[in-house]
């Protein structure tokens, strides 16, 4: 490989891990606000095997995603009382050598409010754990989407 080849594909890779640092405090900041079809929007959803996991469940394949973020949203038409803030924090991201996925897992200290099921506020820690694949979608250069999380 030709020097400036080689540098030029490591600037790619140190720019694709700091686009997907940045996807997923943007994915932090849509979910804070509710913005679920943000949050849809960050999927590769053109992508064979594109998935969500999320509480315990899996969401296989871009309707199944849709259709969950969707029922959130629907969940959600009411914050009165409600506020989510998760923090992103230990991010360990790494680009392929082609520069054309990364992988990144990050911790998420958390806190959320709501309504619990006997009516009354209440509040909770959400600690969460987030391993995400990120894709390149179509081709596009410095296009990096959620291909799984």
């Amino acid at each position: 490989m030709h020097m400036d080849e080689n540098l030029e594909l490591r600037i790619a890779r140190m720019e694709a891990v700091n686009e997907c640092s940045n996807l997923m405090s943007k994915y932090q900041l849509y979910h804070t606000a509710t913005d679920s079809e943000g949050v849809l929007n960050m999927y590769a959803l053109k992508t064979p095997g594109v998935r969500m996991e999320h509480n315990g469940n899996v969401f296989d394949g871009p309707d199944s995603i849709r259709g969950s973020l969707m029922a959130l949203a629907a969940d959600e038409e009411d914050m009165v009382g409600r506020i989510y803030k998760h923090d992103l924090v230990n991010p360990v991201v790494v680009a392929a050598d082609d520069g054309k996925t990364v992988v990144g897992t990050w911790n998420s200290i958390g806190l959320e409010t709501g309504v619990d099921e006997n009516g009354d506020y209440a509040s909770y820690w959400h600690w969460v754990a987030y391993k995400v694949d990120f894709i390149q979608e179509d081709g596009v250069s410095a296009d990096y989407t959620v291909a799984n999380a």
